[in-house]
């Protein structure tokens, strides 16, 4: 790029990257209710947990104060215990059965034996798959706001802009229509600027200063592909 150029573009770049603009804005307040929102998620874990502990440790107390602890021990312990395995009954019905086998014929030893039959496997439809919950959704929220923290990170921590571009091409192939998309491809747009690759910048800033989506980075846009002298 030559002097005059980097002069031209040098004004729309800062009005873009220091962070004053409304759409800087906006993406900041995206990224704070995202935080805001995994915070709520483990508030909510914990409100559902403490009233189960509580409730333990108060039936736990009203037993040991009533004397009833060892009872309850031993209910619950009773429990895990096997069922005793039953009496062998030896009474005159079991001894009825004894003579009748005793008096049976026995079976011919030149006789082939019937094939026992073969057991029959029960046929057991696979379950549907179960609608995506909400915790899914919540989930690829979360890793699509994780990305884009590498990439924006890479992008306004000081990394030089080869690495800042390869960071944001990252998070668009892993996002292509993420929450952040947007803004991803502006400020990947912003790296070919410093790169020096006009064409390519020209390209990726075209439908933003078109108003492709609407007033979103458009002035921005619009004053860099002058710059270049588009």
């Amino acid at each position: 790029m030559s002097d005059d150029l980097l002069r031209r573009a040098s004004e729309a770049l800062r009005k873009s990257t220091d962070g004053s603009s409304a759409r800087a804005a906006e993406t900041r307040s995206r990224l704070v209710a995202s935080a805001k929102i995994s915070r709520r998620r483990t508030r909510r874990l914990w409100m559902a947990a403490l009233p189960l502990a509580a409730a333990l440790a108060v039936s736990t107390a009203w037993a040991g104060a009533t004397g009833r602890l060892p009872a309850v021990w031993q209910a619950v312990k009773s429990l895990g215990e096997p069922v005793p395995a039953a009496h062998r009954d030896t009474g005159p019905a079991a001894a009825a059965l004894a003579r009748a086998i005793a008096s049976s014929p026995a079976a011919s030893s030149d006789t082939e034996p019937a094939a026992a039959p073969e057991p029959s496997v029960p046929v057991v439809s696979s379950p549907s798959a179960p609608a995506p919950s909400a915790s899914v959704h919540e989930d690829a929220g979360d890793a699509d706001h994780a990305a884009y923290l590498v990439a924006h990170r890479t992008h306004f921590g000081g990394g030089d802009p080869a690495a800042s571009l390869q960071a944001w091409d990252g998070y668009l192939r892993a996002f292509p229509s993420g929450r952040f998309s947007l803004e991803a491809r502006y400020n990947r747009a912003l790296c070919l600027v410093k790169l020096g690759r006009n064409a390519e910048a020209s390209q990726a800033l075209e439908p933003f200063a078109r108003g492709a989506y609407g007033t979103y980075r458009q002035a921005e846009a619009k004053a860099l592909r002058e710059a270049m002298g588009n």
